[in-house]
């Protein structure tokens, strides 16, 4: 009778302990599902599809709400769902008739002694999502580091850079030596769908003197610019380099776009922040024709007229070079709308680009968590590119 009683108060504690656990651990549990992967919580009543494209629905609903806030808001209506289906349209069927190039010739201008990893980081997004052929043009020092990181980059030290060690050389002399490095560049810019200015491109003054020089060719020649990194410096410094020019996307952060703003006569009031981003649609008018990506909570996309708000699910991780891949989305997805025929919406083409990044990394971050680093995101370009892009 003893041993009854006993076995049976072992039992109830058991039971206990046990209902303790399973409560104790259910709201930890939801709240690791909703860091890494909200879809998870709710199955899709679509037989067969699989956890990556049941979440799909969740990112969609959601965005679809933000983007036509955002329309309403700036006056461009239509939800994620018709912007995405709109660039859809611009995407590049794939046939035995390709030829190489056709699908995007994208060039990355930078790259420096100190800043290897940008332009790799640019070049191969713009290859993951679908450009044919990727061309760097770096300083010399940078050069073959990024050689070794990737055979399939071309990869050309056509930049001059100033002495570490040694004293520069004369102003006759460093002009000789810009003017020589944009005469060899421009030749190789003339074969591109589109620049990306500034990944990796430093401070050297030697190299954003040939940038200048660059992008006012590019300018002149109606080839689309993407810039970003420190090649907002240039426009900080000289905004007519880009002010009035409509085949250009320009990618600040929320402290750059405060440097732009000052540059063009935007008074920002109050400290750095997300507020700023207020603003966005007033720098971009007074820009005057490039499309204004301001990244942030949410990416403001706008060219002064129409305002797009994209608040796809993302990281909470801002590891470094996620703008950098970035910057070589924009640029695959512009060489495609603006290819002839093409319906030359830049707006729809950064739109598609937020929402693409933002998904990839909110899909690297669930398998990385902290760990995530922009190699990860790189890698789920492609297959977040068939779920959202390919109908």
């Amino acid at each position: 009778l003893q041993a009854t009683q006993i076995g049976r108060s072992l039992a109830v504690w058991s039971r206990s302990r046990l209902c303790c656990r399973v409560v104790c651990c259910v709201p930890r549990v939801e709240a690791v599902s909703a860091l890494r992967a909200p879809h998870c919580r709710k199955r899709s009543s679509k037989a067969g599809l699989s956890p990556s494209v049941r979440g799909l629905s969740a990112v969609t609903a959601s965005a679809s709400a933000s983007a036509a806030e955002g329309g309403a808001a700036g006056g461009m209506a239509g939800s994620h769902a018709d912007l995405m289906k709109a660039f859809q349209a611009c995407v590049p069927a794939l046939s035995g008739a390709n030829y190489k190039g056709q699908h995007g010739k994208v060039g990355i201008l930078g790259g420096c002694r100190e800043y290897t990893g940008a332009p790799f980081f640019a070049a191969m997004s713009a290859s993951r999502v679908g450009a044919d052929l990727m061309f760097v043009f770096c300083t010399e020092s940078a050069s073959i580091v990024i050689k070794t990181f990737s055979p399939d980059l071309i990869v050309m030290p056509l930049l001059p850079e100033r002495p570490v060690f040694d004293d520069p050389p004369p102003e006759a002399e460093v002009s000789k030596m810009v003017d020589r490095s944009s005469a060899l560049i421009l030749p190789w810019m003339r074969k591109l769908s589109c620049l990306v200015v500034g990944p990796g491109m430093g401070d050297d003054p030697f190299v954003a003197a040939a940038s200048r020089l660059v992008i006012k060719e590019c300018r002149r020649a109606n080839i689309p610019l993407v810039v970003d990194g420190s090649g907002i410096n240039l426009i900080v410094a000289e905004p007519q380099l880009v002010k009035g020019y409509t085949n250009c996307v320009v990618t600040p952060n929320i402290a750059e776009l405060g440097r732009i703003a000052g540059a063009v006569g935007v008074s920002l009031k109050g400290s750095i922040g997300s507020s700023w981003q207020q603003h966005a649609q007033e720098i971009a008018a007074a820009l005057g024709g490039p499309v204004l990506i301001s990244k942030g909570p949410a990416d403001i996309i706008t060219d002064g007229k129409a305002v797009l708000s994209c608040k796809v699910p993302a990281t909470p991780k801002r590891c470094g070079g996620q703008g950098d891949v970035l910057a070589g989305i924009i640029a695959t997805f512009v060489s495609w709308a603006t290819r002839p025929g093409a319906s030359r919406d830049l707006l729809v083409a950064s739109y598609a680009a937020c929402a693409l990044l933002r998904t990839s990394s909110h899909t690297a971050f669930g398998k990385a968590d902290r760990a995530m680093i922009a190699s990860d995101v790189i890698a789920e370009l492609q297959p977040t590119f068939l779920r959202v892009l390919s109908g």
